[in-house]
């Protein structure tokens, strides 16, 4: 069985925010990686979920 790694990256520019984003700010959004990503996708209908309910080949979580 193939295996596929999953990484999911988001962003969202915002020139008029008044303070820099920090890395607290994407932990508090999402900041996830292995195992946890799928902890927190698995049976969901979001993008990540779908792509964990993928058959024909194995999903390998690695950050989101």
């Amino acid at each position: 069985m193939s295996r596929v790694g999953l990484v999911s990256l988001w962003q969202e520019t915002n020139t008029y925010s008044s303070r820099p984003t920090t890395l607290k700010d994407f932990a508090d959004f999402e900041l996830l990686h292995g195992e946890a990503v799928a902890e927190q996708h698995r049976k969901t209908r979001s993008v990540i979920g779908g792509m964990l309910d993928t058959n024909g080949f194995e999903v390998v979580p690695i950050f989101s």
